[in-house]
């Protein structure tokens, strides 16, 4: 007994020093989670999916006419470059001094030699006069012909103005409903609110013919009161009617049951406590919900004003329903006349459409960690 308990040391040093050495002892085993490579295989091919089409769109956008109808898949031309010219050189002839910003690859005809630097410029397509004696040229150009042969100026105002009432009002009143719902009780509350929440079944397109009808008859109703009261002209130079109106553009959209339901389910997971202690310091419903409720769901707000955002941006159908005069439609109208127009120059439809899209992309890189997180956090109990 005692030999082998002398001999238990060494023995326990050997087999430490064996476990040591042993190559096979103590490597962690490689294991592949066949389910989660599938799924990052999807989500990557969903993604490039996605984005191709963008990349693919902003390549075009800035090429040439010439590389867009030979099928190339990137420019060559630089996105912008600029030339400045003395007076002197801009009322020169070809003839006499080819400018700076004529590419030494241009043909130029026996009539364009006569022409000055300045009238060349404003010919050719692939240029653009900036100022007086400033010329540009690049994939810039495509965007600068887009916007003014198009008018996106009037365009995007209106797409503006409409979008910001409609988010601001949207917002407002989901806010307001929300809490009814999620916080106080009245008889029929959840009666209400299942009834509300029904209407998501019922398809946009079918609400359409009966909005139209009631905007007609408040627009009927509308113009004989301002007649009768002599503000007829006010009115119209300030947009206050249902048919080529602010009215009609925003008021069908200032309240959306999707977004009062995110904000009610959000709303239900704020501790009772916090109301208590709320009445205690003497804050009535109203004081309660902008000043605590508000700030602490700021998530699931930016959440609604995004999607709100969108919708209104991308509307299409109803300001064409509601407006009969070209100057009250919105971008997306203005994107589509733009490329019935241009339908054979690829390289400005692409630029038209990716100015209509920059709004869009400034918004959501301003809100996407908001957004994603109202997603996330939003509940979905009863």
């Amino acid at each position: 007994m005692a030999d082998l308990a002398k001999s238990s040391p060494a023995e326990g040093a050997r087999s430490s020093t064996a476990r040591r050495v042993s190559p096979h002892i103590g490597v962690p085993r490689l294991q592949v989670d066949l389910f989660r490579i599938v799924a990052y295989a999807i989500i990557t091919l969903g993604a490039l999916v996605c984005i191709i089409p963008f990349l693919w769109m902003l390549s075009v956008s800035l090429m040439s006419l010439g590389e867009t109808q030979s099928g190339q898949i990137r420019t060559n031309q630089l996105f912008i470059e600029v030339f400045h010219l003395t007076d002197e050189e801009m009322d020169t002839t070809l003839e006499e001094v080819i400018p700076a910003f004529v590419k030494s690859t241009a043909s130029i005809s026996r009539s364009e030699l006569a022409m000055t630097a300045r009238e060349y410029a404003t010919k050719r397509d692939s240029y653009a006069i900036i100022g007086t004696n400033t010329v540009i040229r690049g994939g810039i150009v495509n965007y600068i012909r887009a916007w003014d042969k198009a008018n996106f100026r009037r365009y995007m105002m209106n797409s503006i103005i409409m979008t910001l009432l409609q988010v601001v009002g949207q917002t407002l009143f989901s806010i307001l409903a929300a809490y009814a719902f999620a916080r106080m009780r009245f008889p029929g509350r959840d009666l209400l609110f299942a009834m509300f929440l029904a209407t998501l079944f019922i398809p946009a397109t079918i609400l359409l013919i009966p909005n139209y009808l009631t905007v007609v008859a408040l627009n009927n109703a509308f113009n004989g009161f301002y007649q009768s009261i002599g503000l007829t002209q006010i009115a119209t130079q300030l947009g206050l009617r249902w048919i080529d109106g602010w009215f009609g553009l925003t008021v069908p959209f200032l309240a959306s049951t999707f977004g009062i339901f995110l904000l009610r389910q959000f709303f239900r997971q704020i501790p009772e406590d916090l109301y208590d202690a709320a009445r205690i310091d003497g804050a009535g419903h109203t004081r309660f919900l902008f000043r605590v409720v508000v700030p602490i769901s700021r998530a699931a707000i930016v959440t609604i004003v995004l999607f709100t955002f969108l919708e209104a941006w991308n509307s299409l159908d109803w300001p064409i329903l509601v407006t009969q005069a070209v100057e009250w439609r919105p971008i997306s109208y203005g994107l589509y006349a733009f490329q019935n127009d241009v339908n054979v120059e690829l390289n400005l439809m692409m630029a038209g459409a990716v100015i209509a899209l920059i709004p869009v992309l400034i918004v959501y890189f301003f809100t996407q960690k908001q957004f994603t997180e109202g997603i996330a956090t939003t509940g979905l109990k009863g």
